[in-house]
């Protein structure tokens, strides 16, 4: 009895202590949104509008992911042989890699860059969300070179994936995994140049005091 007893009037003194620092922190978040000049905004409200904005950015993640791993895949199929003409029947060519390089990540640095110029102020979610989206092709890729240095040496891995022979199965790897990964890292640093562009432009446009 005296063990439970003990128990509980530990638990209480914990939650008494917990409601201390909620208060607290309500108190500090009032004083430094009066301060800003923003109208007062309770501690569940502003946890609530942050789990918000986690879930839209959670959403449009998802959505670039979708929508550029798909055109991707279209553009390689309108410029896959542009590449591939640099390649012989037997062997792949650093030509090849290079305008492998050139057709997938110039063209997806430059939507991405295009489109989210602006996008910061308006749409930051997106933005910030759109900046990841390579994440999950290159560890996809990163998947690929691990299972396949299991069974080749890595020079062989690295052709298959980047100038392979223009005859052979290894294009299929370029197709599906080569293409999507380096067009989204083109769209992500696509994101992040405009990012900092803006960045610059503002500070620029700031008046020295």
């Amino acid at each position: 009895m005296v063990g439970t007893n003990s128990v509980s009037h530990r638990f209480v003194g914990e939650n008494k202590d917990f409601s201390k620092r909620r208060i607290q922190v309500a108190c500090i978040l009032r004083i430094v949104r009066r301060d800003a000049g923003c109208p007062y905004v309770s501690l569940n409200g502003h946890l609530m509008n942050q789990y918000k904005s986690d879930a839209i950015s959670i959403l449009y993640w998802i959505v670039q992911q979708v929508l550029v791993l798909a055109a991707a895949l279209v553009w390689m199929l309108l410029t896959g042989e542009i590449p591939r003409s640099f390649s012989t029947e037997s062997s792949g060519t650093l030509a090849e890699a290079l305008v492998l390089v050139a057709v997938t990540v110039v063209p997806f640095f430059a939507i991405g860059g295009v489109m989210h110029v602006d996008q910061p102020g308006r749409l930051p979610g997106l933005s910030r969300s759109g900046r990841w989206i390579w994440v999950l092709p290159v560890c996809f890729l990163l998947n690929t070179v691990a299972t396949d240095l299991r069974h080749w040496p890595l020079a062989m891995v690295i052709t298959d994936l980047f100038h392979p022979p223009s005859n052979g199965e290894a294009w299929w790897v370029v197709a599906f995994v080569t293409y999507p990964c380096l067009c989204c890292l083109g769209y992500s640093l696509g994101i992040v140049g405009a990012q900092l562009y803006m960045a610059r432009n503002t500070k620029a446009d700031v008046p020295n005091t």
